[in-house]
């Protein structure tokens, strides 16, 4: 099987799964917002909603960061770049890719660190008496899948006009 549709398969299947994750998120964060506005309208206050809503705001942001790398929507600036050879404009894209993810890594490492902590600490929320590395986990998952996601943008960028095959 060739390598770039292994890469293209496994990345379609962490943006499905991001996909998913996110439109959950948001549908749960909606309805939580809504039944917030109601209840603070009618004078009874919900106190787990505001801290709901924060962590799935928390691992949307993530989440759709990883997202935007799939789809090549970030913002980039190429004015300068464009001024360039293509072969300089594809090195500097993967330079930058390199550095994005050494970011990513350093991201998910120091995550999974606080996560760790918040397991062995038996850290639980305020409100919602909820584990904290539930909502910790919603930097260092996404990252994760961030740095697989800049990983198969970089072999489209290099591969795009050949296939590779595995050895």
């Amino acid at each position: 099987m060739k390598f770039r549709s292994i890469i293209e398969k496994i990345s379609n299947a962490i943006d499905a799964v991001e996909s998913y994750l996110c439109f959950a998120l948001l549908a749960v964060a909606v309805i939580v917002g809504l039944m917030q506005v109601i209840c603070r309208r009618l004078h009874a206050a919900l106190p787990w909603s505001e801290e709901l809503l924060r962590f799935c705001f928390v691992w949307l942001t993530f989440m759709g960061a990883g997202l935007g790398i799939n789809a090549g929507s970030h913002l980039s600036v190429e004015f300068f770049t464009s001024l360039m050879p293509k072969k300089i404009q594809r090195a500097l894209a993967v330079l930058a890719m390199i550095l994005v993810l050494v970011f990513a890594n350093q991201v998910f490492l120091k995550g999974i660190t606080v996560v760790s902590t918040a397991v062995k600490t038996n850290m639980l929320s305020s409100a919602m008496r909820v584990p904290m590395w539930i909502p910790y986990s919603g930097v260092c998952v996404p990252f994760g899948m961030m740095q697989f996601q800049i990983l198969a943008a970089a072999v489209r960028l290099l591969f795009q006009d050949r296939e590779v095959e595995t050895p």
